[in-house]
């Protein structure tokens, strides 16, 4: 789903699929970054980069499962969150089909309650 809009990132949501998504770790604007050579490639990458599992949406918030805190459907500014996913390069990924308890197991190894 890297690069695609937002409305198919919120479509997968509708359908009940959650996305992973790229951010920053306070969900705001990157305001840090680093920069190095590979090769003849300059790499630029945020130093706050961070990953959270999109889950739901109202008209002004997101809600979010975010493994660094582990809050569970925390409410976050749709605005700031779009704007910063933007920045982030548009990165996100969902299944395809919904995943089954092995794939779970893999995201999730510890029970939910």
């Amino acid at each position: 789903m890297t690069g695609k809009p937002w409305r198919d990132v919120i479509a997968q949501i509708i359908k009940g699929k959650p996305v992973v998504v790229w951010t920053t770790g306070d969900y705001k604007q990157p305001d840090r970054w680093k920069t190095w050579k590979h090769g003849n490639e300059e790499i630029k990458t945020p130093l706050d980069l961070h990953a959270v599992v999109l889950i739901g949406f109202d008209p002004d918030h997101v809600y979010i499962d975010d493994p660094l805190t582990g809050k569970k459907a925390h409410r976050v500014n749709k605005k700031m969150f779009f704007r910063t996913w933007e920045i982030m390069g548009k990165q996100a990924l969902t299944f395809p089909s919904t995943p089954t308890s092995w794939q779970l197991r893999l995201y999730y190894p510890f029970p939910r309650f």
